[in-house]
């Protein structure tokens, strides 16, 4: 059975949690899936998969330079949605997996929508602009269109539920897995060379990923030096954007000169050996679809603080140290709480072990996998 894949999110994103699902589910998808993908130019790299079969769909034969990317995926767009709708008219069995919300007039097999949140939904204070409202409609349009839609979480799915109407059987919800490199084993580089290769002599906190709007990074930053007043902890920032010439402003501010690293780029090993190194891993968003990087840190040993989100209790249980996300004193006592009370090697090694076990991309994929053939064994109307 053909599974088909549009290469929407290689282009429109470069990093980032949605892209490392689709990285990973066609990764683990079984080789009966014959995965194809669809690609459209230009991108920011695409899986290194042998059982993918890349189908390229050029609108022009230029190198365009990276720094152009932005600009070019938006005048870009409506002519793909052209060409991906052409390719589809041919096409009769099978299913389409959308990797970031599209779907095509002429498409006759079944359509699967994987919803990783609703944040835009949920806070539409953050998303004000022409952009986010029509992101907004797109989305609904593919809920409406699709049948079958995946929610990485039960929370998610109650989200989508209280925002649409959606039938409850045409929801499945299928958890997102792990990579196996997060676990307790040491890596090369080690992690006294990443603290010599990083300056990380100090001990720290760790931030990992984008600081703005629901990620409630600004909240954050100031429960956090406030925290540190009478202490000597750096924070370590890993991902995102450069620091603006604002946040760094506003960190200065806050008395933290000097405490503050940005790590750019960095590899999974190496942001690996940062979990396993940090006092604690803050995790301080409004709303989360799922929590990937608080199962990776609790995979490596993490101590983990993150906001008091169903979503989080849904997949980490009470393995978290939890916080009111807009109550700083409530930050501050759930930091106070990780450095004053520690745990056991015996402890972080249970934790790690159960995260490990109960989240894999196996079990997603393959439970993704039984999606597929049940729709295709279902005629599309």
């Amino acid at each position: 059975m053909r599974i088909y894949f549009d290469g929407i999110i290689y282009s429109w994103h470069k990093y980032g949690g949605i892209r490392k699902y689709f990285d990973e589910l066609m990764a683990h998808l079984p080789s009966s899936a014959q995965s194809t993908l669809l690609v459209r130019e230009p991108h920011y790299g695409l899986p290194d998969n042998k059982n993918v079969k890349i189908e390229d769909l050029p609108l022009t034969k230029i190198l365009w330079p990276e720094a152009s990317y932005p600009y070019l995926k938006r005048l870009f767009s409506p002519l793909y949605g052209r060409k991906i709708d052409s390719y589809f008219k041919s096409v009769r069995e099978g299913v389409f997996h959308s990797t970031y919300f599209t779907t095509y007039p002429s498409l006759k097999i079944p359509q699967v929508l994987t919803v990783h949140d609703m944040t835009y939904e949920r806070f539409p204070e953050f998303f004000q602009s022409l952009g986010g409202r029509r992101f907004i409609q797109q989305k609904k349009r593919c809920i409406e269109q699709a049948e079958a839609v995946i929610c990485v979480s039960r929370a998610t799915k109650e989200s989508l539920r209280e925002m649409y109407d959606v039938a409850e059987e045409k929801l499945t919800v299928i958890h997102h897995g792990i990579s196996k490199i997060f676990n307790l084993s040491p890596e090369r580089p080690t992690r006294e060379e990443l603290v010599r290769k990083y300056d990380l002599s100090r001990p720290f906190f760790l931030f990992v990923g984008y600081r703005g709007r629901y990620k409630n990074f600004p909240f954050f930053a100031r429960s956090f030096a406030r925290f540190n007043l009478d202490k000597g902890f750096d924070l370590v920032l890993v991902g995102g954007e450069a620091l603006a010439r604002e946040e760094h402003k506003n960190l200065i501010s806050l008395g933290m000169r000097g405490r503050v690293k940005h790590l750019l780029n960095i590899s999974e090993i190496e942001l690996k050996s940062l979990y396993q190194l940090c006092e604690a891993f803050v995790f301080p968003s409004l709303d989360e679809g799922f929590g990937l990087p608080i199962l990776e840190g609790l995979g490596c040993g993490a101590r983990v603080v993150a906001s008091d989100l169903p979503v989080f209790r849904e997949i980490a249980g009470d393995q978290l140290s939890y916080f009111d996300p807009r109550d700083e004193q409530s930050l501050i006592d759930a930091l106070e709480q990780v450095v004053d009370k520690k745990i056991s090697e015996k402890e972080i090694r249970t934790i790690s072990e159960n995260i490990s076990n109960t989240y894999t991309w196996d079990k997603c994929a393959e439970k993704t996998m039984d999606l597929y053939e049940k729709l295709a064994r279902k005629p599309k109307l």
